[in-house]
C-alpha cells in the first residue's frame, strides 16, 4: 500500500470533528459562542474556509532492519533514537505523512485584530489536526483491505521521538511539493503542518506502544481517547 509517493486535497466536507477540536482549545463551543467572542470567532473562522486547502503527501517504505537505537530503511535512510525500534516493532513497513493548512502563514499576516487573529490560529490547530485524524482512518480503512493495519501515529518531538527524525521524513517525502518547508530549527512553513510516522503491522500482531501513555496529561485528558490513536 502506498509504495509510491500519493498527494492529495483532504476533502473539507469529511472534516466533520473541526468544531470539537477548536472547543479543545479554546473551551468554547462554535454553535454557543460568548457574545464577546461571537464576531471574533465566526470572522476567523469563515476567513479560514474562504479559500481552505489541506494538502497532505504519504508514502511507505520497507524496513531494513530494527537496532536499539535507530531503525533502518532499505533506501538507506535512518530514524535515530531508542523510540523508533519500539514505535516500529513488528513493522515491515513504515508509513510517512506531512499535511498542511495551505497557506496559512499568508492569510494570518493579512489580519488586522489580535482577537480575530488569536481564533484564526486556534481554528488552524483544529483543522489540521482533524485532517491528521483523517489521514489516520484513510490508512486504516486501506490496510484493513490487505489484511493489515497500522501502529499509533507519532510526530517527530513528541514523547522521546526524536525532533531531528523531521529531516528523515523531509528526505523521504520531499514535502515541498506541497508547499511545506523545513528551517534548520526543525520548525514547517505553513505554521498549521503536521508529521508523523506510523508502522504497518499484521492484523494478528499488537501494537501497545501509543504516545499518550508518555504524556502528562494522560490520566485527566479528555480528548486523548478520540484523537491520540
Amino acid at each position: 500500500m502506498l509504495t509510491k509517493k500519493l498527494v492529495l486535497t483532504i476533502p473539507k466536507a469529511d472534516l466533520t470533528q473541526v468544531h470539537a477540536y477548536f472547543k479543545k482549545h479554546t473551551n468554547i463551543d462554535y454553535l454557543n459562542v460568548p457574545k464577546k467572542y461571537g464576531a471574533a470567532v465566526i470572522n476567523a473562522y469563515n476567513f479560514l474556509v474562504e479559500d481552505l486547502e489541506i494538502d497532505a503527501v504519504i508514502q511507505s517504505f520497507d524496513v531494513s532492519a530494527i537496532l536499539e537505537d535507530r531503525v533502518i530503511l532499505k533506501n538507506g535512510e535512518q530514524f535515530s533514537g531508542k523510540m523508533p525500534g519500539r514505535i516500529l516493532e513488528n513493522s515491515e513497513k513504515v508509513l510517512c505523512f506531512v499535511s498542511t493548512v495551505k497557506d496559512f502563514d499568508c492569510k494570518s499576516k493579512m489580519l488586522t485584530d489580535s482577537m480575530e487573529n488569536y481564533f484564526f490560529d486556534c481554528w488552524g490547530s483544529a483543522f489540521i489536526e482533524n485532517a491528521e485524524a483523517w489521514l489516520k482512518d484513510y490508512v486504516s480503512n486501506g490496510l484493513s483491505a490487505l489484511n493489515l493495519k497500522r501502529t499509533h501515529v507519532w510526530n517527530p518531538g513528541q514523547h522521546q521521538f526524536e525532533l531531528n527524525n523531521q529531516r528523515s521524513i523531509f528526505k523521504l517525502l520531499n514535502p515541498e511539493d506541497i508547499g511545506v518547508h523545513l528551517s534548520p530549527s526543525m520548525k514547517m512553513t505553513p505554521i498549521k503542518s503536521i508529521s508523523g510516522i506510523m508502522g504497518v503491522i499484521n492484523q494478528n500482531e499488537t501494537s501497545a506502544l501509543n504516545p499518550c501513555d508518555f504524556c502528562a496529561l494522560h490520566r485527566t485528558c479528555q480528548v486523548s481517547q478520540s484523537t491520540c490513536c
